[in-house]
């Protein structure tokens, strides 16, 4: 597993990674430790943004101090680790109010992570992305589509693809018994385009082993080295492409 890519990790310390999930001082640290012992060379940062109880500059106040605590925290590690600054943001109009979008990216890519609200597909979503894209110039990725199993029918994820949006499923998703089948099949058709920890940054060496064992070689290679590929700045066709 080393020299994987996690474009999605909850590894700071008292920043929302999801409206459940937070993490202390003391997780942060073991999952970094686990993430540079077990696998990972490079892993984004991504707290949840969260517009109702936060401001733009204050967020990326707190995130940077975090990952610069964390950076300083991996350089003292027996195996190195790159920790760099992501973010999730709510699929709002808050976004386009931003002064400074492109600091939300992951890495200082082009690349931003979205969270649709809960609720059932509607025309909403790749109006949204296309929306972003076009005014903004950056590329959305719709985070932890395992969230969206039990309300988007089979059809509307698999026409995702077709509309061209990128998608990411966390290590929870993908492991989860009830949606293992449907989430490899989502990835087998390209659908689902990177596997990222998310809240379980321990469970992403089993999750990619199981993906290898699940998928032809070709499409687990694709899959694995998806997220180095956007990180250094490859276009989205790049991964929508057969």
């Amino acid at each position: 597993m080393n020299g994987f890519v996690d474009i999605h990790g909850h590894i700071l310390a008292d920043m929302p990674h999801s409206y459940s999930d937070t993490v202390t001082a003391i997780q942060a640290i073991n999952r970094l430790e686990a993430c540079a012992e077990k696998y990972c060379k490079t892993i984004v940062a991504a707290p949840l943004f969260q517009p109702q109880i936060t401001t733009e500059n204050a967020f990326l106040s707190q995130r940077d101090a975090a990952v610069g605590g964390m950076c300083d925290f991996a350089e003292t590690l027996p195996k190195p680790v790159r920790v760099v600054a992501g973010a999730v943001v709510p699929m709002d109009d808050c976004l386009f109010r931003f002064h400074t979008p492109q600091r939300f990216t992951l890495a200082e890519t082009r690349y931003i992570l979205i969270a649709p609200p809960e609720a059932p597909f509607d025309q909403s979503l790749p109006d949204f992305f296309r929306k972003t894209e076009i005014s903004l110039r950056l590329y959305p990725i719709l985070a932890d589509i395992d969230r969206y199993f039990t309300l988007y029918s089979l059809e509307e994820l698999l026409s995702l693809r077709e509309m061209g949006i990128l998608t990411q499923i966390s290590v929870t998703g993908l492991l989860n018994p009830e949606y293992r089948k449907l989430a490899l099949y989502l990835i087998a058709n390209g659908v689902i385009q990177f596997v990222a920890s998310g809240n379980s940054p321990m469970d992403l060496p089993e999750a990619m082993r199981a993906l290898k064992r699940s998928l032809p070689l070709e499409r687990y290679k694709r899959i694995k080295g998806n997220s180095r590929m956007l990180l250094s700045g490859a276009e989205p066709s790049t991964f929508l492409a057969d």
